[in-house]
């Protein structure tokens, strides 16, 4: 008998700390400190949410359920991409022999492709790329030289308080972001 609540004692206690470290998990993803989905960006900062631009396939089954009910919607890059120039064009007034500045703390992959899609879409906008400005702080006075600038970042990578950085080096020149979009 003593060996049978032994036994219970250790399943019980098992149970008890694979809860725990779940929570604790859970917990330092929360408090990250790292862009966890498009929506905080608007409520946080005030961002226009131009789209959200997708790397992963849309899941299927009981996941894929899941992630539409979610509100996750899942489109090609490239209708992002026709999203964002679109309300580009309807913010910016007009884009033609414009600069813009494509800058973020998104993957400098992401934002060339981006960047390159745009810049087939129409030629006589000048686009200039700059990859995680606070690292780049030479590069700085691309801020003052664009017309326009577009924030790109990236849900697991892009931090709030660098975020909340970008925002100010863009207050500092007296502009205000077209809008975001987000890498999800």
């Amino acid at each position: 008998a003593p060996s049978r609540i032994a036994v219970k004692f250790a399943v019980i206690g098992l149970a008890g700390g694979v809860f725990a470290a779940g929570f604790i998990l859970c917990l330092m993803y929360l408090f990250s400190g790292k862009l966890l989905d498009a929506g905080a960006l608007k409520d946080m900062y005030g961002l226009r949410l131009l789209s959200v631009i997708p790397v992963k396939k849309a899941r299927k089954g009981i996941d894929g359920l899941v992630d539409r009910l979610n509100g996750h919607i899942f489109h090609t890059r490239e209708e992002a991409y026709d999203v964002i120039y679109g309300r580009m064009s309807n913010l910016a007034g007009e884009l033609k022999g414009k600069t813009v500045l494509v800058t973020g703390m998104a993957e400098e992959s992401h934002l060339r492709e981006l960047t390159e899609y745009l810049g087939r879409k129409d030629s006589s906008v000048k686009y200039m790329i700059l990859a995680n400005p606070l690292k780049n702080l030479d590069a700085l006075p691309q801020f003052r030289q664009a017309d326009e600038i577009l924030l790109v970042e990236q849900t697991g990578k892009s931090r709030l308080e660098e975020i909340r950085q970008e925002i100010s080096f863009i207050d500092d020149v007296k502009k205000k972001p077209l809008g975001v979009a987000v890498v999800e």
